[in-house]
């Protein structure tokens, strides 16, 4: 009997069926809808789609621009600053509740401007100075993902379904994973 062999492309597109958290990074329900697109039919999150998207975008043009304008490692790092502080006026000042889609969208694309200027600083920074950019860098990226996430788990802690937290509408394949299971549990336990 010949095994059965899957593509890297199968086995990915399985696992993700499987598990939608892969690419969505927030529960499908209400209260997330904002916080996701789709994209061929897959739930995706906005923030890393397009935080990333624009930090490549931004990194690919300073290096073409590099080649015809000169310009230094701290006005590329103080560029990605004035960048990071608008996207920070999003997270401190305004409700993402309130929001539109797309200028949630918009404030996602200047904090990849943010992380492409950064990037490119450190990369052409030299010696030192480089080891601290990517000090600064990596600090305030943690500290800004704390902020993130101990604010999305606010979300789901004013849910009416928290209780059931992470069995709840927001994760229907962990909450069919769980039946299935007391199903099983259930089966062991009328034949024993």
């Amino acid at each position: 009997m010949k095994l059965k062999t899957f593509s890297i492309k199968q086995r990915l597109k399985r696992a993700i069926d499987e598990d939608p958290f892969i690419l969505s990074h927030h529960p499908l329900c209400k209260r997330y809808e904002k916080h996701v697109v789709t994209v061929r039919g897959y739930k995706v999150c906005m923030g890393c789609l397009f935080t990333y998207s624009s930090a490549l975008f931004t990194i690919l043009l300073i290096n073409i621009a590099w080649l015809f304008f000169s310009f230094t490692y701290l006005e590329l790092f103080y560029l990605g600053v004035v960048f990071f502080g608008i996207a920070l006026i999003r997270k401190f000042f305004l409700d993402d509740e309130k929001l539109s889609k797309k200028v949630h969208i918009l404030f996602r694309m200047v904090l990849g401007l943010s992380l492409g200027f950064e990037i490119t600083a450190i990369q052409f920074a030299s010696g030192n100075s480089r080891i601290y950019l990517l000090i600064i860098v990596i600090a305030v990226m943690i500290i800004y993902n704390v902020f993130n996430a101990k604010k999305t788990r606010n979300i789901c802690k004013s849910c009416e379904q928290y209780k059931d937290f992470p069995y709840c509408d927001g994760f229907p394949w962990l909450k069919k994973k769980r039946e299935i299971q007391k199903n099983r549990e259930i089966q062991f336990h009328v034949k024993n």
